[in-house]
């Protein structure tokens, strides 16, 4: 009888989208903690248990985001600044502190109308009301799109799985539930650069309780993972229906030769389309429910609209898209 292998066994489990993300991430603990790889453990204990507000975040969990008050009248309302206001660009980022299950938890709640709210700090509280006195009556928050929520979940078991399998590369596979002592060797010699960069500095404080106002933060980077993990997908959907595919590969060509779409509004298209192209080649039983799609593919739809050539792709390629996942627009 062959022996099991911890590596193995940890890539069929990150392989499937039937393994809870919680129950993946304790798996590969298990795996570095006998590696002794302190590193990637702590990376892995961060994305169980969150990441601490006055700490460091990793790139991929900066997504972009908008500022909007709460308006007891008219609902949420965009909150807009000057040319050049340096809030602008803060506000226009929100760091993701969350553990993997609260994100999970905040996806499966989602209300119908497909938007997160991320709460401000005190700080950034004091910040914005020191410039607009009457943002004390509309509480200020960051709203940020759901898809981006499910590219972090993606990032982090995509992550686990190109570790095993670079482990498996380099002939360490924990055979017997245990690793021998050439395979710690190896493992230590590893330089991981898979689980993302932290953000240091100033970018950091953004994520903290007490953030300095001053803070400022770059685009998010990940960007060339998020257009890799696109490609992967529409190749998985074109197996499956051609038409599809090609309807997904349309409107990726599109955003990126968009010269109307800011480079931020085709990160986010991408990321929403990425996602929106994994559950178009899961199984119908493997998919979101549709009411976490339809608001997904609406906020899809409105990302594209603010290209007409892009949105006319849209019009022609939407509706192939649509029918597959059984979502019908108003």
């Amino acid at each position: 009888m062959p022996q099991s292998s911890l590596v193995l066994e940890l890539q069929c489990l990150a392989q499937s989208n039937k393994t809870d993300l919680s129950e993946l991430l304790r798996h590969a603990k298990v795996v570095a903690v006998k590696l002794k790889l302190d590193d990637f453990k702590e990376w892995l204990d961060r994305e169980m248990g969150g990441y601490p507000r006055d700490g460091k975040v990793p790139e991929y969990r900066i997504l972009s985001a908008q500022l909007m008050a709460k308006n007891p009248y008219n609902g949420l309302i965009p909150i807009m600044f000057k040319a050049g206001d340096k809030r602008a660009t803060h506000f226009s980022k929100s760091p993701i502190v969350q553990s993997v299950g609260e994100l999970e938890h905040l996806l499966h709640g989602m209300q119908q109308d497909g938007q997160l709210q991320i709460p401000l700090s005190s700080s950034e509280m004091e910040w914005l009301v020191d410039g607009n006195r009457d943002l004390m009556h509309m509480p200020p928050t960051r709203i940020v799109s759901p898809s981006g929520v499910a590219g972090i979940l993606h990032a982090v078991r995509d992550t686990i799985l190109n570790w095993a399998l670079d482990l498996e590369r380099r002939g360490i596979l924990g055979e017997g539930m245990t690793f021998t002592q050439d395979e710690r060797r190896s493992a230590a010699n590893m330089t991981i650069h898979n689980y993302g960069a932290f953000i240091h500095g100033d970018n950091a404080n953004m994520a903290s309780a007490d953030a300095s106002p001053g803070a400022t933060v770059t685009t998010a980077a990940g960007g060339a993972q998020v257009h890799q993990r696109l490609r992967t997908v529409i190749a998985a959907a074109q197996q499956q229906n051609e038409e599809l595919g090609s309807a997904l590969q349309a409107l990726a060509d599109a955003v990126v030769k968009s010269r109307d779409l800011p480079d931020e509004k085709k990160s986010e298209a991408t990321e929403q389309l990425s996602f929106v192209a994994q559950q178009c080649a899961l199984p119908e039983d493997k998919r979101q429910p549709r009411s976490v799609l339809k608001p997904l593919l609406s906020g899809l739809r409105e990302t594209l609209g603010l290209s007409a050539d892009v949105l006319q792709v849209w019009g022609v390629y939407g509706p192939t898209i649509l029918a597959v996942l059984g979502v019908a627009l108003s």
